[in-house]
């Protein structure tokens, strides 16, 4: 069995969307709540991952599909890499 995939975690993060041939995800859970941040099961490039939008991208989420992550399901969001107080993150915006 081959590991690389297993070693590079289960998380979006921003070498994840770096190497990204898409550079988009599709939310495919209303999440769920872990350590006071929400966690959504999402999928890139063929890959399941769970992915812990920053503040950034919730605002970004929220102005366009609402408040209730229930509408988030089965929508694609585009990803970014932006400098955020001096650190690189990942920034999604909705695909509409």
């Amino acid at each position: 069995m081959n590991v690389k995939d297993y070693a590079a975690g289960n998380n979006v993060t921003v070498e994840l969307v770096k190497q990204s041939s898409t550079k988009k995800l599709v939310i495919l859970s209303e999440g769920t709540v872990k350590d006071n941040k929400i966690v959504f099961l999402v999928e890139i490039d063929n890959k399941r991952k769970d992915w812990t939008p920053n503040k950034t991208t919730l605002k970004n989420l929220m102005d366009v599909w609402g408040e209730e992550s229930t509408a988030y399901v089965a929508k694609t969001v585009g990803l970014d890499i932006e400098n955020i107080q001096g650190r690189e993150a990942v920034v999604g915006k909705p695909m509409v």
